[in-house]
C-alpha cells in the first residue's frame, strides 16, 4: 500500500505528457450556420474580365450620354470635363444641369442617326451631355459631345470627336449647331469658352485643329 501513491503519481505524469503532445479536442458542437460572407463564394462566370492586380471582376460598361457623378479632383472628374478648358470648364462645372430622360433619348437618336449617315460607329461610353443656357434667352439648350469611330472612309481605327448644340422646341429636342473637337489625323481641341450664342473651340497643344467660333442660331 505504501507504493500506491507513487504509482498514482506516475500515471498522472504520463497522462499529462500525453495530453501535451496531442491537440486538445474541440468542445464546440458542429454548427449548421452558413459560412460568413466572402469566405466561400461561387466562382465568376467564364469570360469575366478582371481589374489588373486585384483579382476583382470588372463591371460592365454602360452608355454615358449623360453627366457622370464624380467628386471634385478625381480622375473621373477629369474624364467628365475632358473636352473643356478655361472659362468653359468653369461654366459647365458651375451651371451644367442633369439631363432629363427625354433629352437623353433624343441625344441617343441623334448620335445614332449621325453614325448611320457617316458610315461610322458611335462610342456611347465617351459621350457627355449637359443642360445649360447657351444663348442667354429663355428656354433650354444642351451641349452634347460624342465620338465616331471605325468610319468607312477612315479605316478601322479612325475616330473623330464632335459636338452638337441641342435646343428644346415645343417639347422636342433638335440639333441647331455642330462643331469638331478634333480627329485622330489632325489632333485634339477643347471647348474653351461659352459666350452668349457662341461656342468657342480652341486647338490643344501641338494640334492642327483650326480655332472655331460656332454661332448658335437665335430662337
Amino acid at each position: 500500500m505504501k507504493h500506491a501513491p507513487l504509482a498514482t503519481a506516475l500515471v498522472l505524469a504520463l497522462a499529462a505528457c500525453g495530453n501535451s503532445a496531442a491537440p486538445a479536442a474541440s468542445t464546440q458542437a458542429p454548427s449548421d450556420e452558413a459560412p460568413a460572407a466572402g469566405t466561400d463564394t461561387a466562382p465568376p462566370p467564364a469570360g469575366t474580365d478582371y481589374i489588373a492586380g486585384t483579382g476583382d471582376a470588372t463591371a460592365a460598361a454602360e452608355p454615358a450620354t449623360d453627366e457622370v457623378t464624380t467628386a471634385a479632383g478625381t480622375d473621373a472628374e477629369d474624364n467628365q470635363y475632358f473636352d473643356f478648358s478655361g472659362a468653359a470648364l468653369e461654366r459647365v462645372r458651375s451651371d451644367g444641369r442633369p439631363a432629363t430622360p427625354e433629352l437623353r433619348d433624343a441625344a441617343r437618336r441623334i448620335v445614332d442617326a449621325t453614325g448611320a449617315e457617316r458610315g461610322c460607329e458611335a462610342y456611347p461610353e465617351t459621350e457627355r451631355l449637359f443642360m445649360l443656357d447657351l444663348d442667354g434667352q429663355p428656354g433650354d439648350e444642351a451641349l452634347l459631345v460624342y465620338n465616331m469611330q471605325s468610319c468607312t472612309d477612315g479605316g478601322g481605327n479612325y475616330y473623330d470627336r464632335n459636338g452638337y448644340v441641342l435646343r428644346q422646341v415645343d417639347g422636342d429636342w433638335h440639333q441647331v449647331a455642330e462643331f469638331s473637337v478634333g480627329t485622330k489625323l489632325v489632333g485634339d481641341a477643347t471647348i474653351s469658352a461659352l459666350e452668349p450664342g457662341v461656342v468657342v473651340v480652341s486647338p490643344a497643344a501641338g494640334s492642327m485643329v483650326e480655332p472655331q467660333r460656332v454661332e448658335i442660331p437665335a430662337r
